[in-house]
């Protein structure tokens, strides 16, 4: 009787064990899971002047003083507020742009222009782009506000500055996509103008009051560049 008092005994305890060690398991596998799902919150970036800044991994009060609000569009990123208004009349948001906006982001004027410190504030940003071009002057002031992105590439650069903000967003697979679908349709373009062009050189040109941008100089730069338009802003 007691040999099988005792057997009982073992096995119970065995049992017992068997059961925890596997609990335990669980627990280690659950908690390897976790780590490997769990993405970084933070990400830390150099900005040009060598300032080491911390931005949110997936920010969500974007304010754009930079011009970039279409690359930020393509890579899925609505910024809360925008300069990229347009030259001609600031109040509005650039035509290539409004659309796509559709009257939910706020407007802080043309990039170039001075900006304001308050209306920027007022958005409560989580991350502030500030272009290479232009009021750099207020990089120190923008930065007590929120951590302030330098962007190393002029507002002309448009593919440079599209893929460092791909980078700076993990956002590489939205700039790859959408630089194949762009280049197979500039290449077609092209195709479809040469009979047009017959050789000759063209310029492509925005007049704006007082001031004209020569964009293009000549057919061969065609596949380089995103704009091939002629904009006459108002007075």
């Amino acid at each position: 009787m007691f040999k099988t008092i005792s057997i009982w005994i073992t096995l119970c305890c065995v049992l017992i064990l068997t059961a925890c060690g596997a609990s335990d398991t669980k627990v280690a596998d659950n908690k390897l899971a976790s780590n490997e799902v769990a993405a970084p919150t933070t990400k830390i970036i150099t900005n040009p002047n060598g300032d080491k800044i911390t931005i949110p991994a997936q920010p969500k009060r974007i304010v754009d003083l930079s011009g970039s609000t279409e690359e930020l569009l393509i890579l899925g990123k609505r910024p809360v507020a925008t300069m990229n208004a347009d030259y001609g009349n600031p109040q509005e948001i650039t035509p290539t742009l409004k659309e796509q906006l559709d009257g939910k982001v706020s407007n802080l004027g043309w990039y170039g222009f001075p900006l304001s410190i308050e209306a920027i504030a007022a958005e409560n940003p989580d991350v502030i782009i500030l272009g290479k071009d232009f009021n750099t002057d207020q990089y120190e002031a923008l930065s007590q506000i929120a951590p302030t992105v330098a962007l190393p590439f002029s507002y002309y650069d448009w593919r440079e500055r599209l893929t460092y903000l791909a980078s700076t967003f993990g956002e590489e697979s939205k700039k790859d996509d959408y630089l194949a679908k762009y280049d197979a349709k500039s290449a077609d373009w092209k195709q479809k103008l040469q009979a047009a062009v017959n050789g000759e050189s063209f310029a492509v040109i925005e007049t704006y009051p007082n001031n004209l941008v020569i964009r293009m100089l000549g057919y061969i730069l065609f596949h380089k560049t995103r704009i091939l338009y002629i904009c006459t802003c108002r007075e």
